[in-house]
């Protein structure tokens, strides 16, 4: 489904983001507990250390996630 493809799409991006050296501050993962078995949801995610050209700084994600303190 598109819902399962864009929830893929995100954490991709979390996890090059964080193997690039940026910091998650909070979320970062699916959830997965039993108030949201039915669906695709990802925490609200905060990214810090982020390179301003990285691709999380630069696409649309649609998605719950936010990036602070830019590097260069």
């Amino acid at each position: 489904s598109q819902a399962f493809y864009m929830v893929g799409t995100i954490e991709a991006a979390v996890e090059k983001a964080k193997s690039q050296g940026a910091a998650i501050l909070a979320g970062g993962h699916r959830l997965d507990d039993s108030a949201h078995a039915v669906g695709f949801y990802m925490a609200p995610t905060l990214i810090a250390d982020v390179d301003r050209s990285s691709e999380i700084s630069e696409c649309e994600l649609f998605g719950p996630v936010a990036c602070k303190d830019y590097n260069k």
